[in-house]
């Protein structure tokens, strides 16, 4: 495992499609950042990026690119982590699928997985660890782990969240992660609706569960369910 740090950086997941790009990336190479200029999230959107956060991206190299465990890398890593914060820290957190972790119904920490030009498989991690304060986009919609005084220094946890997510078992080399998944994911039991990331709408009733693959399983009015790989979600 090598670790580079930076005190701040346009994006970990944009270092390292760099570094793939030029040959220079290595399968369990980790970035870990303490702010981010142009931190990058879902959909191209932006991530908040101030300092007190914990900003990384781990390389899996190949691994996995011709199985269904991509599609699970989100939801596993989400997992991973809460079980992480829960051990470390003593906080509960709530999923929303496919991976975001929640605190009170509010974003504590956003997930990015991508495969580089190279195919590469990267997988970008912000953690809200001690941010004081949001700008006004933000203040109703996130939170931060703590707020002052957290108990574990943000470099001690940065760390042992990069191992936590380099030993990671996907839902397809480890299925009996996918039921811990289901009871923390928000929506599960929920009315649902899914939407493409221009508003259109894919998909909206009853969430059943997820599944091995990572895909969420919907069932709409007239009980026909269909599997869902990804989309913006909304829960009602």
């Amino acid at each position: 495992m090598n670790i580079e740090y930076f005190d701040n950086i346009d994006s970990t997941n944009s270092y390292f499609r760099r570094k793939s790009n030029d040959g220079t990336l290595n399968k369990d190479d980790a970035v870990i950042a303490w702010s981010q200029k142009e931190g990058r999230g879902r959909n191209g959107r932006g991530f908040y990026s101030p300092q007190g956060g914990i900003y990384l991206t781990i390389s899996y190299g190949f691994k996995d690119l011709n199985d269904t465990s991509f599609l699970s890398l989100m939801p596993s890593s989400s997992l991973a982590l809460s079980k992480l914060i829960k051990s470390h820290l003593g906080i509960d957190t709530s999923i929303k699928w496919p991976n975001d972790l929640l605190i009170n119904g509010k974003k504590v920490v956003g997930i990015l997985a991508e495969r580089t030009i190279r195919g590469d498989l990267i997988l970008g991690v912000g953690i809200n660890y001690n941010i004081k304060e949001f700008n006004a986009e933000l203040k109703d919609i996130a939170t931060s782990l703590f707020y002052e005084n957290p108990p574990v220094s943000k470099e001690e946890f940065a760390k042992v969240a990069v191992e936590t997510l380099l030993n990671l078992h996907t839902f397809s080399e480890n299925p009996k992660l996918i039921d811990e998944y289901n009871k923390l994911c928000l929506n599960i039991g929920n009315f649902t609706s899914i939407k493409t990331t221009y508003g259109k709408l894919i998909k909206e009733g009853l969430a059943l569960c997820v599944n091995e693959r990572g895909e969420i399983l919907i069932s709409d009015k007239n009980g026909k369910i269909s599997q869902i790989s990804s989309g913006e979600v909304t829960l009602h």
